[in-house]
């Protein structure tokens, strides 16, 4: 059952992949005018028109959808709160146009991050984006990085942010397909819709004007302040941009009934009208053209039904049947359009072996399992049971310990068992490795292949939001000037070493490495090594045994090799070249090396600490008011590692953190 089950969760993607793709030739093209023109039905992600979109392009102020982005993505991880108060610097001011669009803030002026938020969205304010930049990451350089990241995170190939707002520079761009990935992620914040949405939004006097500053859109669709004639039943924001090099750009969602439409058009014109009264600005009339035709031609119908055999499917490998009944794994409904006749569309499904060979033969193996373009592999540490789940499939994957008794000291062989857990349409299937390594890096590998999957369960989920809560209530609501300056410095030093992550997860690896080493007994690898010779001649006596039938024993003989091998012939565990004090410490010392040739002179930690949990540790130390400086917080740090033994008791998510940096303090004493 569990083997039928998988197949018919993998033919359902298969099928909606191809029923999804619907020729767009069939319908009256609209003919959009610009560059790059995109239209995606919200809930399912369906394409319904697309036009260039992932030609890079200047993109202007659409830009600022992800500078957005990611202050509100740091109110959550509770970095930042609405109502703080934030001062305009020299610097965050510095080399702004004149004649740009502006919420004339002045240096020295304090507002709070919601006014700044409605600045930018709103008005399209430029200076907001780089004083909210240099707020959450120190500097606008730094701020910059982390949109680049972010969008790597995203899946976004087509985009390279070089400055906050959009003025045109050399080296920013995006696409209309990048555009509407980032405004995807955007729209899931409830203040971020309210704020795209607001027509007019009232500023009180600050402590550098004494007079209120009204902000009115300047978008069109939602507002006739600026531009007449352009109103669209059911619009809802986002985002407007124009530079000379970008065009007319607009990103906006529109809501009719129950459907919700995504537009990205780029690279418009402002066209002269006939009677030379005015201009026409063709990224408002397209974009309301392209969401006319989105919602005229096309509607939800169900194109599966959960009772609904497809067709008999051969198998192999099976001794029980020879055919399996394919149904889908659920009901299906999809975006199509309104005159296409869903009963005559044919189902058929096809089983590309050739493809999944080639797919698993190319796959990135992480202990037991792998990771493949369209499908994980999951065998298990115990038994090799060959499951695969297609990526369509995944809805989560996250990492479970078992933890023994060895906690974090790593004493014996089972100091813990590492799971890996994946949820798919249909089920959950459970992986247990050797290495919790492995996991890990099969995780970070998954991060970047798909970055919107979720990769904690729903509990660690709800506790870290659970924990967000908590930390707003237990971080001081303003740090001294000393302390923010340093947690400014800490959260600098943190996303350099992001984006070094192969170097700080080798050191982590190479100290906990080395941690179980010193901490073993030496004798335990050749006790290890003669029960595994002892192992294979008791398995090759057994095997013998059985082919001649000469010995009744010859199964136990066979059972009992069969154990010894699997349980003692790991490379953690047998005293190989690279299992031994000296290679361990070598490792341990190169991968210092390595990391202390990239750091900058000014590094708040020495090579053998420099690892984003630490900073992550220190920042909270210096948000709880329990230090006013780095070396202070570190002390701290050390403090309450010492403190982890064996019998705390500590949830998922901090026994990871543990795990991967104590043993760094270990081998150094906490020196």
């Amino acid at each position: 059952m569990k083997i039928r089950r998988f197949i018919a969760v993998f033919l359902s993607a298969l099928i909606l992949c191809g029923v999804l793709t619907v020729p767009a030739a069939a319908l009256e093209d609209p003919a959009i005018r610009a560059k790059a023109a995109l239209l995606v039905e919200a809930e399912t992600g369906t394409i319904l028109y697309d036009k260039n979109i992932h030609d890079e392009l200047s993109i202007a102020s659409t830009t600022k959808i992800m500078s957005a982005l990611l202050i509100f993505e740091a109110i959550d991880r509770g970095e930042l709160r609405l109502d703080q108060q934030v001062t305009a610097t020299a610097t965050a001011l510095r080399g702004l146009p004149e004649d740009g669009s502006t919420a004339d803030i002045v240096e020295g002026e304090t507002l709070t991050v919601e006014q700044l938020l409605y600045c930018m969205l709103v008005i399209s304010a430029n200076e907001t984006c780089n004083i909210l930049g240099e707020t959450l990451c120190g500097s606008v350089d730094a701020f910059v990085a982390r949109m680049n990241q972010r969008a790597q995170e995203l899946g976004c190939k087509n985009t390279h942010f070089a400055n906050t707002t959009g003025l045109t520079q050399s080296g920013h761009y995006s696409s209309a397909y990048d555009l509407y990935l980032i405004t995807r992620e955007a729209m899931k914040h409830e203040d971020f819709m309210t704020m795209v949405n607001t027509k007019s939004y009232e500023i009180p006097p600050t402590n550098k004007t004494e007079e209120e500053r009204v902000l009115h859109s300047t978008n069109a669709l939602i507002s006739n302040w600026r531009l007449a004639g352009y109103l669209y039943s059911g619009a809802q924001g986002i985002k407007t941009g124009s530079t000379d090099a970008a065009g007319q750009c607009l990103v906006s969602s529109a809501v009719r009934g129950s459907r919700t439409l995504i537009s990205v058009v780029l690279g418009a014109e402002k066209v002269e009208k006939e009677n030379g009264s005015g201009y026409i600005v063709e990224s408002f009339t397209e974009t309301a053209r392209l969401f006319d035709w989105g919602f005229d031609n096309f509607a939800p119908q169900q194109v599966l039904d959960e009772n609904e055999l497809i067709q008999e499917v051969p198998v192999a490998l099976s001794k029980q049947v020879s055919t399996v009944a394919v149904h889908p794994a659920e009901s299906a409904d999809a975006m199509l359009p309104k005159d296409l006749n869903v009963s005559a569309l044919t189902r058929t499904v096809t089983l590309d072996n050739e493809t999944l060979a080639a797919d698993k033969k190319g796959c990135r193996r992480f202990g037991p399992c792998g990771v493949g373009e369209k499908a994980l592999y999951l065998n298990s540490f115990f038994i090799d049971r060959h499951y695969y789940v297609a990526l369509s499939s995944v809805r989560r994957v996250f990492k479970r310990v078992a933890m023994s008794k060895g906690g974090f000291t790593g004493k014996g062989a089972f100091g813990s068992i590492p799971y890996l857990v994946v949820e798919y349409d249909g089920g959950e299937k459970q992986c247990n490795f050797k290495h919790e390594e492995d996991v890990d890096n099969l995780l970070a590998y998954l991060s970047k292949l798909c970055p919107d999957l979720p990769l904690q369960s729903r509990k660690v989920e709800q506790h870290m939001a659970q924990q967000r809560a908590e930390n707003a209530r237990r971080y001081l609501k303003e740090l001294t000037p000393q302390a923010q300056a340093e947690r400014e410095r800490l959260e600098q030093a943190r996303t350099f070493l992001e984006d070094h992550t192969n170097l700080t997860r080798r050191l982590s690896q190479a100290a906990k490495a080395k941690r179980v080493n010193d901490r073993s007994n030496p004798s335990y690898k050749w006790v290890a090594l003669a029960i595994v010779i002892a192992g294979l001649i008791a398995l090759v006596y057994g095997v013998v045994s059985m082919i001649r039938g000469t010995n009744s024993v010859g199964i136990y003989f066979a059972l009992f090799g069969l154990a010894a091998v699997f349980l003692f012939s790991g490379a953690h565990v047998l005293p190989t070249a690279r299992n031994n004090k000296t290679a361990l410490t070598r490792e341990w010392e190169q991968a210092q090396a390595d990391l202390a040739a990239v750091l900058p002179k000014d590094f708040p930690l020495p090579a053998r600490y420099a690892h984003p949990v630490v900073l992550t540790r220190m920042i909270r130390v210096l948000r709880e008011g329990r230090a006013q400086t780095a070396d202070e917080a570190l002390d701290v740090v050390k403090r309450d590692l010492k403190a982890l033994t064996a019998d705390v008791q500590v949830e998922q998510w901090e026994y990871d953190e543990v795990v991967a940096v104590k043993p760094l303090f270990l081998l150094s004493d906490y020196q």
